[in-house]
């Protein structure tokens, strides 16, 4: 319970702070990454007074992030990048991050190239941000 109280207390506060943010530097379309729990995704959703929020999830084969972290990290074998990617696959499914993809507005494929990522993103942009200027 102690526990709740806390982390209720942080997003509130995590709210307050972002909205305050968004108004004095008058910003309009932002991304808050890497939600992990989708109660926190459903929190800002409901919290964010004067804003319209999607929430967004990246997803991507673990077979791709095994061989991009092979790159990445200069690592000389798959079960090297296995070692690395799972202790941090294990704490993100504890706290439910999988759930946010059953909840997402939208879920973007990244098992492909950056471009094709890209085109993603500028689809997303043109359909939630239609006055957004690059």
């Amino acid at each position: 319970r102690m526990e709740a109280t806390r982390r209720d207390w942080l997003w509130k506060r995590f709210i307050k702070e972002f909205e305050k943010a968004l108004k004095e530097e008058k910003i309009k379309y932002c991304c808050v990454e890497s939600l992990y729990r989708p109660e926190f995704g459903q929190f800002i959703k409901s919290s964010l007074e004067a804003a319209e929020v999607i929430i967004v999830y990246v997803d991507i084969p673990f077979e791709v992030r095994i061989q991009r972290q092979v790159i990445r990290k200069r690592l000389s074998s798959m079960d090297e990048a296995r070692k690395y990617l799972l202790p941090r696959d294990t704490k993100k499914e504890n706290w439910g991050t999988p759930k946010i993809k059953d909840m997402a507005d939208l879920v973007l494929d990244n098992s492909g190239t950056i471009d094709e990522l890209y085109k993603q993103v500028d689809e997303m942009i043109k359909k939630y941000c239609p006055d957004f200027r690059s």
